[in-house]
């Protein structure tokens, strides 16, 4: 996840506060409340990086490393043989077959 903020108050925190965010229990039980199941697993250190933009001016964004646990289950119908047909059929052969 990237944040970037032109406010220079907002700039030396704003990687920090998605992180605390991340570990905080209430995220857990925002995520629990979800109809899939999904969990906040761990956060990376935030990492500070510079950019240019449009008016070639240096800006500053923070990247801050997420790791979810998403648990899914998938069920796919299979088709089975309960019944099987066998017809006998005489063949004019050679046992063993002559190569």
């Amino acid at each position: 996840m990237g944040a970037y903020a032109r406010q220079p108050a907002c700039k030396p925190h704003t990687g920090q506060p998605l992180a605390t965010l991340w570990r905080d229990p209430q995220a857990g039980a925002f995520f629990a409340g979800l109809p899939f199941p999904l969990a906040p697993l761990d956060v990376d250190a935030p990492t500070q990086s510079g950019f240019r933009d449009a008016e070639h001016q240096y800006e500053e964004n923070w990247t801050v490393t997420l790791h979810m646990q998403v648990t899914f289950s998938l069920s796919i119908a299979k088709d089975f043989a309960t019944t099987l047909s066998v017809i006998a059929l005489s063949a004019d052969v050679s046992d063993p077959p002559e190569e």
